[in-house]
């Protein structure tokens, strides 16, 4: 290797490194939002709880799925006496072709079993926050 081509190359590496790191695993603990693998158990979440449900689709290996973990965390626990959050993992669930989910990560806000909010892409905490809001009729 170059003197040249190092100089590059080593600083790549080092920002990819970085950023495959950055943020939470998805697939571990993060806070009270519960890992639904078939539309059977998403749809007993609806009935079951009578609240409105946030589903956080997302890949594990998705740098801002993970840099969303910790706000989406934190929002579970400050609204889980109102909320129902649920994360769905688009490798190994069906969910993502059956509610048309494009991109990664996308948060679905559904009322009464219905969609009432999509979000797609990473976004701040408040947007999420405003979205619950919303469906908490707040």
């Amino acid at each position: 290797m170059t003197r040249r081509a190092a100089r590059f190359l080593v600083p790549c590496l080092l920002a990819s490194a970085a950023l495959a790191g950055c943020g939470a695993d998805p697939t571990g603990p993060t806070g009270d939002m519960q890992a639904v693998r078939s539309d059977a158990e998403l749809q007993a979440r609806f009935t079951q709880s009578h609240k409105p449900t946030v589903a956080f689709f997302y890949q594990p290996t998705c740098p801002h799925c993970r840099r969303m973990v910790p706000a989406l965390t934190e929002l579970s626990e400050q609204y889980s006496d109102r909320v129902e959050f649920v994360k769905i993992n688009g490798m190994t669930s069906p969910l993502g072709r059956r509610h048309d989910i494009r991109g990664y990560p996308t948060v679905l806000v559904f009322v009464d079993g219905r969609e009432v909010k999509r979000l797609r892409g990473e976004k701040f905490k408040g947007v999420y926050e405003g979205a619950i809001r919303d469906a908490l009729g707040m």
